[in-house]
């Protein structure tokens, strides 16, 4: 594969990546909340998407869900994404 293949094929993943996060985020479900804030803290990508998502986990939700919320919002990624938002 060409480089410009293995990009796309590289960006291909982490939208899949994003995408089954946000999903966790979504869910409603305090055990695939946390499994997906867990994932976000060995990534060096973030979304727009999964940033409105923590914030309305961290000020919707009660407990474990939103304490790591609000950890996940102070990561890097979080922080730079949460920058080009405002």
């Amino acid at each position: 594969m060409d480089s410009q293949a293995n990009q796309a094929s590289g960006a291909k993943s982490q939208r899949e990546v994003l995408d089954e996060i946000l999903a966790g985020l979504q869910s409603g479900d305090s055990a695939m909340q946390l499994s997906a804030i867990r994932k976000l803290e060995s990534l060096r990508f973030s979304s727009e998407a999964i940033v409105r998502e923590l914030k309305r986990l961290a000020i919707g939700t009660e407990g474990a869900v939103q304490k790591f919320a609000l950890a996940a919002l102070d990561l890097q990624t979080s922080l730079f994404v949460a920058s080009k938002l405002s």
